[in-house]
């Protein structure tokens, strides 16, 4: 089974790689878009930690009085052809089915303007003539080739590093066309250094480190921010629908959290009858959960559950 991956994942990898070509030869047309676009992607599936630089990097251009629209495809969306207005800096357009779980955080997060749209061209288009911004914000577009790019930042966990088979989006060589590779999720620090040059022959680029803090949880209901010495010694059911749990399991360990029980839903998981039923055991429990599965529940259903959602804040700090 493992080499039949590999064979398929390499003439995966042989048409990514001749789209590419198609792109640098100009044979297909790169649209450059009359504003600064940076994009925030991976070569991975997933769980490298986009939304949190996102909006890292989007409320930081924000304190210096840019003014930053963040644009996505809104991955699981209702309607993914349609171009639509998630957050338009004053209030939300769309309801997060609408949107997507990751746009719709960010926008709650950052009180920027966020759109989504599954063509980047006609939604940067649409963004400039809607916000007139000085930044458009591409969140997870590192193969999308087709629109011009300022600045490509791209995230890589320490597991990618370490996996000599791992199912990356596109060959580990393309890092070459990235401007910043940031390293996140880092469980091992004493390797970090080695892991990290071993990308050294595929990129000039410079290298980041991105660092995860969690700061505090937060009572979903009351709102009241608890530290972690307001858990010690009970415990605690972890449930979230995310790419890459085992980080923050490993991140709740580390802070010595006694984790009765962790219910791993599918990353974007739309809390359904099937969710709540398997929650519903737990109701008497400390239950903690990510901002990302915080927005999705229904509050009616569980007013009567204790459930803390996990607040945390990054910090990125230069490698090599």
């Amino acid at each position: 089974m493992k080499k039949l991956l590999k064979l398929l994942l390499k003439f995966y990898h042989i048409i990514i790689d001749f789209r590419l070509i198609l792109y640098q030869s100009g044979i297909l047309k790169i649209i450059k878009i009359n504003t600064k676009v940076v994009s925030i992607g991976n070569i991975s599936f997933g769980g490298t930690g986009k939304t949190p630089l996102t909006i890292k990097i989007a409320n930081n251009l924000k304190s210096k009085n840019f003014k930053v629209v963040i644009l996505s495809r809104g991955y699981k969306r209702k309607d993914k052809n349609s171009i639509k207005i998630v957050y338009d800096g004053k209030k939300f357009i769309s309801n997060i089915l609408e949107s997507g779980d990751e746009p719709y955080l960010i926008a709650k997060r950052t009180k920027c303007p966020v759109v989504v749209a599954k063509d980047r061209v006609k939604g940067a288009k649409f963004i400039i003539e809607k916000f007139s911004p000085d930044f458009i914000l591409l969140d997870d577009a590192f193969q999308h080739l087709k629109i011009f790019r300022d600045k490509d930042i791209v995230l890589i966990t320490q597991r990618e590093l370490k996996n000599s088979f791992f199912l990356f989006r596109e060959p580990i060589k393309n890092l070459k066309r990235a401007d910043i590779v940031i390293v996140t999720k880092v469980y091992e620090p004493s390797t970090l250094k080695r892991d990290v040059l071993r990308l050294r022959k595929y990129t000039k680029s410079n290298f980041y480190l991105c660092e995860y803090n969690i700061l505090g949880f937060k009572n979903i209901f009351t709102e009241n921010i608890y530290n972690s010495e307001s858990f010690q010694n009970k415990e605690i059911v972890l449930f979230c629908g995310i790419a890459y749990p085992e980080y923050l399991i490993h991140q709740l360990k580390q802070k010595e959290f006694k984790l009765k029980k962790i219910i791993k839903f599918p990353d974007h998981a739309n809390y359904s009858e099937k969710e709540y039923n398997i929650l519903k055991k737990f109701k008497n429990n400390i239950l903690f959960t990510t901002e990302k599965d915080e927005i999705k529940l229904d509050k009616e259903i569980v007013k009567n559950y204790n459930i803390f959602s996990i607040i945390s804040d990054i910090k990125i700090s230069k490698l090599i």
